[in-house]
């Protein structure tokens, strides 16, 4: 027989005459077995030859066989069959049935021997020589995936007459249809190791409630049948997986056509650092370049995001952006912070702290100038490209501002010896945040664009603070201020007060103008005279901490000078120890305690405000 089947597949399909004797190419046990053999070379190759009956006990007769093949490429071989003999009984040896079974892939996949007729015909020895059940394949009718085989039959015959009537049965080759009911819908992703589904079968013969189900996982074994119809599954990497399930009805016929794929995301993504400083790694440069990849159980790499921010700053947008650059980072350690973050918005992050050191180093155990090349170990004075570093250990230094025309620059100073603007015409700018622990401010100008700490004992005789920022005294540190009997000029520039203060002269004003003055720690007058004037723009005195008249006979004033506004806000202690401390500013405010001792005395020329929990006290006036 030539059949075209399945995916346009002709072969060609032919039942061999039995044999006595099995070979390794004939596995026939005995004269009574079926075998059959396919070619898809229009009979130029055969198959070896296949048993149809493999299910069959050996040495009971089969015979009469005949095939036919569906349209979807499926053999069914249909066959009179004298295996029920072992049922006992008279004429045992003579009981017949129609049995049948299909095979597909030329053969190769071959299923169980199905019974047709229900019940057995039994032959006698007179009349009824003949066989007892006649068939072929031309008697089959198909429904669908069911086939209606029918056949004459003398099982009602007796031993002196022989009748047949037809019969015909049902034989289900049509498999359930199998469909998920709940679950992750398909190519989603889910967020937690187990995943739960339920789900429902049909059958066009079968009652669904009598339909078994067999679950698989990620291709694996399937698992037994059972009527569960709800299942959990755990899995314990994330990324792609799948979940199938198969139904079985009461015929055997197994279908396994629904499948879930989703996937599993467990874990945030695993960034991969491409380029740029390793973590506690030194760089001689203040240009730094970031680039990275990032990993995930699900996300593509271009489908992630990423955001970074460098120390304090903010963080960025979130962005597709995998590189960036930092310039101008200034001399000392960075915190560069990345995030990851996947489709479902799980975030990872990677910091690296680095440090830059590229700085210009004064090398020299000896005093000089700024200007001498031969102390730095490049060779030449900075410029305003270089972060500087003053620190020769042990040994004290004082690095002085030699007078000329313009500004000596430096993007940055880091000074853990004395710097020293000596003359009228010294003038340094600091371009970035710096520290310096020794100031000795003859006169001149110290312009800073940044915040400035001043974190030792430092001289202030005369001259200009200007620039944008804040300089602060640090806690432990002192500044003494006004010891020439000139003005001392902060402008633009904030001042706040962490650890001493001292107003030295009485002629050696400090001027704070378009800037605020803050003090938290001590703030010593120590002087007749003005202490703090204001004398352009607007300036706030927050005091915090103790602003203490602590010598002299006269008057000491914090007082307006010009078109300014100065605000006096006390929040902490004023304490008058001697003399008079006058305050004449433009505004004046206390919530906190004035305290006057003795025959001191404490004038305000200000009308203003005591809060609540404001204090006044003390024996003077």
């Amino acid at each position: 027989m030539r059949q075209t089947g399945g995916t346009n597949t002709t072969y060609d399909l032919r039942i061999l005459p039995v044999t006595m004797t099995s070979t390794p190419d004939n596995p026939a046990r005995d004269a009574g077995d079926i075998m059959g053999i396919a070619s898809d070379t229009q009979g130029s190759l055969w198959t070896d030859p296949v048993l149809i009956n493999h299910d069959a006990p050996a040495g009971y007769k089969e015979m009469m066989p005949s095939v036919t093949v569906d349209p979807a490429g499926v053999a069914h071989f249909f066959w009179l069959d004298r295996r029920e003999t072992a049922g006992g009984g008279a004429n045992t040896s003579l009981l017949t049935d129609l049995y049948t079974t299909s095979a597909s892939d030329m053969l190769s996949l071959l299923g169980p021997g199905q019974r047709i007729s229900d019940e057995s015909s039994v032959l006698g020895t007179t009349p009824r020589t003949t066989l007892n059940i006649q068939f072929t394949a031309t008697d089959v009718a198909r429904d669908g995936g069911h086939l209606i085989p029918t056949w004459s039959d003398a099982r009602g015959s007796n031993a002196a007459t022989s009748y047949y009537d037809v019969y015909a049965n049902l034989i289900d080759f049509e498999p359930p249809t199998t469909s998920f009911t709940s679950g992750p819908a398909e190519s989603s992703v889910v967020l937690t190791p187990d995943v739960g589904f339920s789900w429902a079968g049909t059958d066009r013969i079968s009652d669904d409630s009598n339909l078994t189900y067999s679950t698989q996982q990620d291709g694996g074994g399937y698992g037994p049948f059972t009527a569960d119809t709800t299942g959990t599954f755990s899995f314990a990497l994330g990324g792609f997986h799948s979940v199938r399930v198969r139904a079985q009805d009461d015929l055997g016929n197994i279908e396994s056509t629904a499948i879930r794929n989703f996937f599993v995301d467990l874990d945030p993504p695993v960034i991969t650092q491409l380029t740029g400083p390793q973590e506690g790694q030194a760089v001689a440069s203040d240009v730094v370049q970031f680039s990275w990849t990032a990993s995930d159980d699900v996300s593509l790499p271009g489908a992630m995001e990423y955001a970074w921010q460098v120390d304090d700053g903010p963080q960025t947008l979130w962005s597709s952006t995998i590189t960036v650059e930092f310039t101008g980072l200034a001399l000392g350690p960075h915190t560069f912070s990345l995030q990851a973050r996947d489709e479902v918005g799980r975030i990872a992050t990677l910091d690296r702290i680095f440090t830059v050191d590229n700085a210009v180093r004064w090398i020299a155990d000896i005093d000089g100038s700024w200007l001498d090349g031969t102390k730095w170990n490049t060779g030449s004075a900075p410029t305003s490209l270089d972060s500087v570093v003053i620190d020769r250990g042990p040994v004290d230094v004082v690095v002085s501002i030699p007078a000329g025309p313009g500004f000596r620059q430096a993007r940055a100073l880091y000074c853990q010896e004395t710097l020293q603007l000596p003359t009228l015409g010294s003038r340094l700018q600091l371009n970035q945040d710096s520290e310096i622990l020794h100031l000795d401010q003859v006169d001149g100008t110290l312009r800073v664009n940044g915040d400035l700490l001043l974190s030792g004992s430092s001289n202030w005789d005369q001259g200009v603070w200007d620039g944008t920022g804040t300089t602060t005294v640090g806690t432990g540190a002192q500044l003494d201020y006004g010891l020439a009997g000139n003005p001392c000029t902060a402008t633009g520039r904030n001042l706040i007060n962490e650890g001493t203060m001292r107003a030295l002269s009485n002629t050696g004003t400090l001027f704070v103008d378009f800037g605020n003055l803050v003090n938290n720690g001590l703030f010593l007058v120590e002087i007749d005279g003005s202490f703090l004037r204001n004398e352009n723009g607007t300036c706030t005195f927050e005091n915090n901490g103790e602003l203490r008249r602590s010598s002299g006979t006269g008057t000491a004033m914090l007082a307006v000078d010009g078109v300014g506004t100065l605000g006096f806000d006390n929040n902490g202690l004023v304490t008058v120890l001697d003399g008079t401390l006058t305050l004449a500013p433009s505004s004046f405010s206390n919530d906190g305690t004035l305290d006057v001792s003795g025959p001191a005395t404490l004038r305000a020329q200000t009308q203003g405000s005591h809060g609540p929990a404001s204090i006044i006290r003390g024996g003077g006036t």
